[in-house]
């Protein structure tokens, strides 16, 4: 938006749009979530829940985002 507020990609799904951010960091980090939550206070009805895919090891639900390791090899059917 104008305010720079942004999330790196957004699938189209018919009736639903999934945002989806990529982060490089092993780590996971607070940061890396806050265009998510912006987007779901902006796009609620038509969103699918968010997704985050990042470089570490672990996979997990966390605060109503779907989290994926880089190499978890489900990510990639949901696209």
């Amino acid at each position: 938006d104008q305010g720079g507020h942004e999330v790196d990609l957004i699938v189209d799904q018919g009736l639903l749009l999934l945002p989806v951010e990529v982060k490089s960091g092993k780590t996971l980090n607070s940061a890396y979530f806050t265009g998510l939550k912006r987007w779901r206070t902006m796009v609620t009805k038509r969103s699918a829940p968010p997704v985050l895919i990042y470089g570490g090891s672990q996979s997990l639900q966390h605060d109503g985002v779907q989290v994926f390791s880089w190499n978890d090899p489900a990510w990639p059917s949901l696209f």
